[in-house]
């Protein structure tokens, strides 16, 4: 925030001018000329979505920012009116809210205005900030609430993004950007927005986009709707008033954060990394990977991640004797063991495909949201902000995605930093198994009562949601752990025997995890008269079977690659055949591009009266576009149909 000030505060003289827009503005006094007809069909509409922001000079020549905020909503629904009886305004430390109205105007147009005792300020228990909002009273089905608020705040100017899309169909949206003219700022619009009109009228320039009748984001499971809603990207470009260019460009985020990472220690704080370095012992492990690992594991275990813009969380001495650091302070600590243990590595910066794509086309610093470490000769990374992600198995909404990798630049002794915008390329499948192994017995004085050994193993993101930690947990919380997992199977069975194998952290993406159990159920098996019923599908676990009433709109997103690797043998009891065995074979497969990108395929062997069944699976891409959903859904949905899979067993 100082660094933007500064930026700003760098132009010479402006004159002030009057900013209108936020200084005159109040609400159209008959409701009427946005109250329409059509809406009653709708359960909720966004009746109007109106953002304008003015930069002017404010107080020792520096520029200040003025949010205007104003919205409206049509709430024809219980769901609807429950979200919307509140509305929160975004108040922080550098915002001054210094005009706020809000009101409800019934069905019948009339309006029942707010007063201060429902313009209610809270703190929030577990983050200590401070809330306000508005407390909406007399909404019914039909009404409308609208409020608007005025936030006086420093610029927002190296990049913002302002959606206009929403997951209830919006009527009109409205965005202007009002500055003066030598202040230039860049603009891009995304999936269909309207391109930014730019007009100057005196001495300013006037930036605004409008669109109006935007359908309503579908709501689609195995979707990341946020990332498609109609939105835009604007941030400075260039100050004519001092001949500064390109100054969102991420060169000087790459200046910055090397000499941050870089900066040289003192004595007092080099033998304090040094003893912790000593304390990793890191000369036992022969390999890259390990010794990462051994960073890592100390580093997450030993220091609390704060989310918080507190300068101490940067300073070295603060991190080290009170072993808690924010985003910046936590990357420096692992930049500097990674340099005591001669392990190059390069920072990147990236932000989380789920929510906000980075774009490698449109430089703006809001797309520079989370610090990932690069293991330059393992082509791979840690995610030092995550306290459950492991070497190398970041989190998956990381990868698949662009980012700023802050290569280190020498010419001769000196070293800077280069920016370069590259790819963050996903874990392949091979390095994420699921694998199931059962052997199955009926028992010789109850048929429909089966013994079942059943290890259940994971490599990768299936383990490290455990593995990296699993020491920490307790026996009576590991039991509930494997007893959650085994009713996933079946809900009612006994749990003979357990255990968790390959339970030492160190074996993480060394071993699989492996849950071993001896069970004993009776919900697999019915008689039906002389023959059984064996629903042999249920144990490679619950699937999930997609529907979809609707065409897709979305792209499945939002996974990791990974295969499921399962066996079930079967031990058919003595004097039975089974008479439907072509059941168990199915398979479908789906490609793109040419390549078998996802497959599921069940079959069987039948040797010596034991069954084997093999039940197969994989996805290799983490997006499957919307024109390849039939596919994605034919081949999940085959995983549903095996589930569905009873053997028929009958007497020879």
């Amino acid at each position: 925030m100082k660094y933007i000030i500064l930026l700003l505060i760098g132009l010479v003289t402006i004159q002030e001018f009057q900013a209108q827009e936020y200084k005159s503005f109040s609400w159209t006094e008959d409701p009427s000329e946005f109250m329409e007809d059509s809406f009653d069909e709708q359960s909720s509409v966004f009746v109007l979505r109106k953002e304008h922001v003015e930069l002017v000079e404010g107080e020792n020549s520096g520029i200040e920012q003025f949010n205007l905020t104003h919205r409206i909503y049509f709430l024809n629904s219980d769901e609807s009116i429950e979200r919307y009886n509140r509305v929160y305004i975004p108040i922080a430390p550098q915002r001054e809210l210094i005009a706020n109205k809000a009101r409800v105007i019934s069905p019948t147009g009339k309006i029942m205005e707010l007063d201060e005792s429902k313009i209610i300020e809270a703190v929030d228990e577990e983050t200590k900030r401070k809330l306000k909002y508005f407390a909406f009273e007399g909404i019914e089905k039909g009404s409308y609430i609208e409020y608007y608020h005025i936030m006086r705040m420093s610029p927002q100017a190296f990049g913002r993004r302002i959606d206009f899309q929403h997951s209830m169909p919006v009527r009109k949206a409205i965005f202007q950007l009002k500055t003066p003219s030598p202040l230039e700022f860049k603009f891009k619009s995304y999936n269909g927005l309207n391109e930014v009109n730019v007009e100057d009228v005196d001495n300013h320039t006037i930036y605004s986009v409008k669109s109006e009748d935007i359908p309503q984001m579908p709501d689609e499971e195995l979707s990341t709707p946020r990332t498609h809603l109609q939105f835009l990207i604007y941030a400075i470009d260039n100050n004519n008033y001092n001949n500064s260019k390109d100054l969102s460009s991420y060169s000087s985020v790459a200046k910055n954060i090397h000499n941050y990472l870089n900066q040289e220690l003192s004595k007092k704080q080099q033998k304090k990394l040094d003893k912790i370095f000593k304390s990793l012992k890191l000369d036992q492990f022969d390999e890259l990977g390990d010794q990462v690992m051994a960073i890592e594991n100390y580093i997450k275990r030993n220091y609390y991640m704060a989310e918080s813009g507190n300068p101490d969380l940067t300073d070295f001495d603060f991190i080290l004797e009170n072993q808690v650091a924010n985003d910046r302070g936590v990357m420096l600590l692992y930049m500097k063991l990674l340099e005591l243990s001669d392990i190059d590595a390069t920072p990147v910066i990236t932000s989380n495909r789920e929510e906000f794509v980075f774009d490698p086309e449109f430089e703006a610093h809001n797309y520079l949201q989370k610090f990932l470490i690069l293991i330059d000769d393992a082509n791979a990374y840690v995610a030092p902000e995550n306290a459950n992600a492991r070497y190398p198995f970041i989190p998956s909404e990381f990868a698949d995605n662009y980012g700023l990798f802050l290569r280190k630049l020498k010419v001769g002794d000196f070293v800077s930093a280069s920016s370069e915008v590259d790819f963050i390329a996903a874990l392949e499948a091979e390095k994420n198994i699921d694998k199931i192994r059962a052997n199955v017995s009926f028992d010789d004085e109850n048929p429909t009562l089966l013994h079942i050994d059943y290890l259940k193993s994971w490599t990768g993101y299936g383990a490290v949601i455990f593995h990296p930690f699993i020491d920490l947990i307790d026996t009576e919380n590991r039991k509930d752990i494997t007893r959650s997992y085994a009713e996933t199977i079946v809900e009612n069975l006994t749990i003979v025997n357990w255990d968790i194998k390959n339970d030492q952290p160190e074996l993480f993406a060394k071993e699989p995890l492996v849950f071993d159990y001896q069970l004993l159920t009776d919900e697999l098996v019915t008689q039906a008269g002389p023959n059984l019923v064996f629903n042999v599908g249920l144990l490679i676990g619950r699937q999930v079977e997609m529907y979809q009433e609707k065409k897709r709109s979305l792209p499945v997103e939002g996974q990791n690659n990974r295969i499921y690797d399962r066996v079930v043998k079967v031990n058919l009891p003595d004097g039975y055949e089974v008479q439907n065995l072509d059941d168990l074979n199915i398979k479908e497969t789906a490609a793109i591009n040419g390549n078998e990108v996802m497959l599921f395929h069940s079959y069987y062997t039948l040797e010596d009266n034991v069954l084997t069944v093999h039940a197969d699976e994989f996805y290799k891409e983490t997006v499957i576009p919307v024109e390849h959903f039939e596919d994605y859904r034919r081949v999940i949905n085959s995983a549903a149909d095996f589930n569905s899979v009873n053997l028929v067993l009958k007497p020879m």
